[in-house]
This record gives structure tokens, C-alpha cells and sequence, in this order.
């Protein structure tokens, strides 16, 4: 990442260039960089919870206890708030929970996705 930001500001060729303009090219660079780590952590994520599952043979394994509670509250939170963003927010959590609920049990894939 360093190096990346180094060769960024060393491109200049010595010019003077308006901060403005570096600042831009500095968050640019800086993106690409987030956005570049991120789909690689998506990557090596994915091929962790594939092996998991395939060990698991498909049996339910993440304890969503903790998630449903939080998922309740914030239900509870949200169910007499009027405004339309509130129900929104109540909607999705009572839809979440009850697609998390049950036994209480989930598999890794499906608790990325739900999450």
C-alpha cells in the first residue's frame, strides 16, 4: 500500500501539481487499493466457508443466537416508529429473523448471505 501511494506521488515527474489535484489522485489510489483487497478477501473467504461446509457435510454449524437477539431488538427498536424509514427498518428485521429463526442454526454460506 505504501509503495503504491510512493509511486503515486513519485509519477508527478518532479511538476508542481495543486494539492486538490493530488488529494484526488492520492483517494483514487487509495480506492483501488480498498477495492482490490476486499474482492480478495471475498475470495479467500469463500473457498474458507466452501471447505467448512464440505467438512461439515451441509449440518448447520454457526450459532445465530447472538444475531437473532440483536435482530429482535432492533424489531422492538424500530416497531412503533412511525416514519417510513422506521418501518422499513422493522420490516426487514422481522424478515431477517424469521429467516434466521428456527433451531437457531445456520450454515457458514448461508449466514455471509444472510448477513
Amino acid at each position: 500500500m505504501v509503495n503504491s501511494i510512493r509511486r503515486m506521488a513519485n509519477s508527478t515527474g518532479g511538476e508542481r501539481i495543486a494539492p486538490e489535484s493530488f488529494a484526488q489522485r492520492l483517494q483514487g489510489t487509495v480506492k483501488n487499493m480498498v477495492s482490490d483487497l476486499a474482492s480478495r478477501r471475498t475470495e479467500v473467504a469463500g473457498g474458507a466457508y466452501r471447505e467448512v461446509e464440505r467438512v461439515a457435510g451441509g449440518a448447520a454449524v454457526v450459532q445465530a443466537r447472538n444475531t437473532l437477539d440483536e435482530v429482535a431488538r432492533l424489531a422492538d427498536e424500530f416497531g412503533d416508529v412511525s416514519t417510513a424509514d422506521g418501518q422499513k427498518i422493522k420490516a426487514w428485521t422481522e424478515g431477517f429473523f424469521a429467516r434466521l429463526s428456527g433451531d437457531g442454526m445456520m450454515t457458514p454460506t448461508k449466514a455471509i448471505r444472510e448477513l
